[in-house]
């Protein structure tokens, strides 16, 4: 066989053509920074009051709102108001990661440049960061809404509900990450485009405007927005049969008028829209509901083209919903090679 043989190369000679060694493996620096930086992260007080006391903070707020919304078509409305506010509020609190990124960026530039860890191994380490306390975050942020507003009571509509939230949240913030890594010397700017693109997101979700009302040049974007998957997924999770059904939509304990226990609308739109759906039950659109209840959900899924098509699965949504992650995972990682390449790669 060939013999291998050994290729030396001086330092000096290797700085003048603007080489780089790294000293480790890509798994022995991912374990370093992992345990000499991300679990020293994980024990500071200011990492997990953004992680953790944010979101539940947030879902007090919306329980105090939503709680305990009444089982007609008008709650169902208020429902799915929720929901997509919900959705919404990832995307504004990703400037919690971004400014994570931005603080540090001076030290990483200093030690990429001089070889301590590929740019990947950097890529990694920020998201194993995020993830436990984005599980946490989102699981307490579903326990206090989940429950105090009602949502359907069944142990796969929980579970759903609490992996969606969890889903957008870290598409949020690799986004966050994303759009920090390639401006990072610019102060305000990574900021302002996070709150741009989060607003654009939200205006193309459908609860505002419906997909076939939006401008041609926007519709693109709501094919591709991660914030319109999780809505429809979550709206399905709730109003559709696929998580099951509970007690109530099982007795079809839902009122057509406004005169019940938790309503509190007793004149004005409230009756009317809580009318609708059996007066269009009544006349043959949707007939094949069995009860009040499922008359409502269907129609509620039906007012924002949802339950058919593309949007007839929740877990499909959800999976279009997660693709986005890996698209601003990469944007990432060609940001920080960018960003920190001047001496090599």
């Amino acid at each position: 066989g060939h013999r291998r043989t050994l290729s030396w190369v001086l330092a000096q000679e290797a700085e003048e053509k603007n080489m780089l060694y790294h000293a480790n493996s890509q798994g022995r620096e991912i374990w370093v920074l992992l345990r000499y930086r991300v679990a020293v992260k994980w024990r500071m007080g200011w990492f997990i009051a953004s992680k953790l006391c944010i979101p539940i903070l947030v879902g007090a707020v919306y329980a105090s709102f939503f709680a305990m919304l009444p089982k007609s078509f008008f709650g169902n409305f208020m429902n799915a108001g929720m929901l997509f506010a919900t959705v919404a509020l990832a995307g504004f609190l990703a400037i919690a990661p971004l400014e994570d990124f931005k603080g540090e960026f001076p030290l990483i530039l200093r030690q990429r440049q001089d070889g301590y860890y590929r740019g990947s191994s950097y890529v990694v380490e920020k998201i194993v960061q995020e993830v436990p306390f984005g599980l946490l975050g989102a699981l307490g942020f579903a326990i206090i809404t989940y429950f105090a507003i009602g949502l359907k009571l069944t142990p796969y509509a929980f579970f759903f509900y609490t992996l969606a939230a969890f889903v957008v949240n870290m598409v949020a913030t690799a986004t966050a990450f994303a759009v920090a890594a390639n401006i990072p010397t610019i102060e305000f700017l990574p900021q302002a485009i996070i709150n741009v693109w989060s607003t654009l997101n939200i205006m193309v979700t459908g609860f505002f405007i419906p997909q076939c009302q939006m401008p041609v040049w926007w519709k693109w974007l709501y094919w591709i927005s991660c914030q319109q998957w999780t809505w429809s997924a979550m709206m399905l999770n709730q109003f559709g049969s696929q998580s099951g059904k509970d007690a109530v939509i099982e007795r079809g304990d839902c009122s057509s008028t406004s005169n019940t226990g938790s309503e509190q609308c007793s004149n004005g739109i409230g009756t009317l829209m809580d009318r609708l759906p059996v007066l269009f039950q009544t006349i043959g659109f949707n007939s094949s509901a069995r009860n009040q209840c499922v008359a409502m959900n269907d129609f509620t899924l039906q007012m924002f083209d949802l339950g058919q098509g593309a949007h007839g699965n929740q877990w499909l949504c959800l999976l279009y919903a997660s693709l986005s992650l890996p698209v601003f995972l990469v944007l990432f990682y060609v940001g920080i090679w960018r960003s920190t390449r001047s001496r090599g790669g």
